[in-house]
């Protein structure tokens, strides 16, 4: 295989149409044609075999090996008393928690928060404390409230509060 061909043919590997370099040409074409290069194999199929796992595949993997991990190291905490230090109310938002181990606090996603009835804002903020803690961070430094509503708008005047007159 000539330079340029071996040089093609790495693009590819690493752009991801091909899986391995040797597949661009056909194992016994060691006859060069008119151009002076190997003939090409008559078809490289992109598609990967049922066993064979694409990158994306291995990188969905880790995210859902790392998003489902359980620290071992409690620090102190049970579940209810770690709900409790995230703040925001988190131990009255999810149903049972009294019963809900360790593991099912921590493999505990979106789709599953949602169907426990917690709002979008609710879900995220779960699942952002419980990551920090997978991290080692104490709740008590990264734990906070939600921020409190605007009374600026722009550079405009500040928000009137509604004044109700006083009936004698």
């Amino acid at each position: 295989m000539s330079f340029v061909a071996q040089f093609h043919a790495r693009r590819l590997v690493i752009r991801g149409v091909l899986r391995a370099p040797g597949r661009l040409y056909a194992a016994d074409s060691t006859k060069q044609g008119s151009t002076g290069g190997f003939e090409p194999a008559a078809a490289v199929p992109n598609t990967p075999s049922p066993f064979q796992m694409t990158p994306e595949m291995i990188r969905q993997q880790k995210k859902s090996e790392e998003a489902t991990r359980v620290p071992l190291d409690k620090r102190g905490y049970d579940t209810k008393s770690l709900l409790v230090a995230f703040g925001r109310k988190c131990e009255t938002k999810l149903p049972d928690v009294d019963t809900l181990s360790w593991e099912e606090l921590f493999r505990l996603n979106g789709q599953k928060l949602d169907k426990m009835g917690l709002t979008v804002q609710e879900r995220r903020y779960l699942l952002w404390c419980l990551e920090k803690f997978r991290q080692g961070e104490d709740p008590k430094v990264y734990a906070r409230e939600p921020q409190p509503k605007k009374t600026q708008r722009g550079w405009g005047p500040p928000i009137r509060k509604k004044t109700v007159p006083i009936k004698p």
